[in-house]
């Protein structure tokens, strides 16, 4: 108490104490975040090391073993999450009596960039394109959104052919909590939005749109692409889609591309097949990684964690998918 009376009398007004307290909170529980997530990631990669030793292996001991490392993983991941939730729960408190900003995030902060094993991330969580995407597209055009149009048309957009690339799996249920996916509450209208996708079926949307479905147009799909490969795709960042659809309150959290010249090529090269452009608008390859609750903290919480696993990674393409 002697310290504590002792920090108010050196303090100009009670605002600035609020403002100690908020800084103290948000730094400390943002460094622990780190450390634990650095901790996360180190049991996620001796899992995988683990199980490429041992793979197909029946042994009881190995199986122990696997479904421990995979069950401190899950662990942690939650544990960075309860971090993140004292770290909004004490702003927001703060906030109710009139103490510091009550912003419940961090600027970018040095000590928190410095900290062994992060990488360069906005610790804001929430990237920057996505912020001035957001604020550009409050509503974003779409063909979705002119549904009826088409329909009157006679054109199925649910029919519409989509190219993509398959890939290996990006891990991202050991972080997720099972209660913060979402899933379509109209499944026939919205069938991709159906919790954790990139471990299901992991891929990249090449074009989405064709006047007919891939497997009927393959041969003229295999002569635009004639000569044409991507071997590998980087992550830029991971960053999310706010869902279109008013009825249905999801966040699409994404892995967005490099655009490298591959990438673009294999688009504009299927942009030669009669399509309909389904978002107008640069070309921006990505992976969709999960469907969320729309809980803008918890999001971007899960969001600044995948961005220190996974953001400038290579993935491996393993095929060309020509869809259903």
């Amino acid at each position: 108490m002697l310290a504590t009376s002792g920090m108010i009398g050196g303090m100009a007004n009670i605002g600035e104490v609020g403002g100690t307290v908020q800084d103290v909170l948000v730094r400390q529980t943002n460094e622990l975040a780190v450390l634990v997530s650095g901790a996360q990631q180190l049991s996620t990669e001796m899992l995988g090391t683990f199980g490429k030793a041992v793979n197909g292996s029946d042994n009881e001991r190995a199986v122990q073993i696997q479904e421990r490392l995979a069950f401190i993983g899950r662990r942690l991941g939650e544990t960075v999450v309860a971090v993140a939730t004292v770290r909004e729960e004490g702003t927001e408190l703060l906030a109710e009596w009139g103490l510091g900003t009550g912003t419940g995030t961090a600027p970018k902060e040095e000590a928190l960039r410095n900290t062994p094993g992060t990488s360069d991330v906005d610790t804001d969580a929430t990237p920057a394109a996505a912020k001035k995407y957001n604020q550009k597209n409050p509503e974003r055009i779409s063909a979705v959104r002119l549904r009826e149009m088409y329909t009157a048309k006679g054109i199925d957009l649910s029919a519409l052919g989509c190219i993509m690339l398959d890939i290996e799996p990006i891990v991202v249920s050991d972080v997720i909590r099972p209660e913060d996916l979402y899933h379509a509450n109209n499944p026939v209208k919205n069938p991709y939005a159906d919790g954790v996708r990139s471990e299901t079926v992991p891929h990249i949307t090449l074009l989405q749109g064709l006047m007919q479905p891939g497997p009927e147009v393959r041969e003229d799909i295999d002569k635009v692409l004639e000569g044409w490969k991507a071997d590998t795709v980087t992550i830029q960042e991971v960053t999310y889609f706010a869902g279109a659809d008013p009825t249905e309150p999801f966040d699409c959290i994404v892995a967005r591309l490099e655009n490298t010249d591959e990438i673009l090529e294999g688009n504009n090269r299927l942009q030669l097949l009669p399509h309909i452009t389904m978002y107008p608008g640069e070309f921006r390859a990505h992976v969709s990684l999960a469907y969320v609750n729309r809980n803008p903290a918890k999001r971007d919480e899960y969001i600044r964690i995948l961005n220190e696993r996974y953001a400038g990674k290579q993935i491996r393409v393993t095929g060309l998918n020509y869809g259903a």
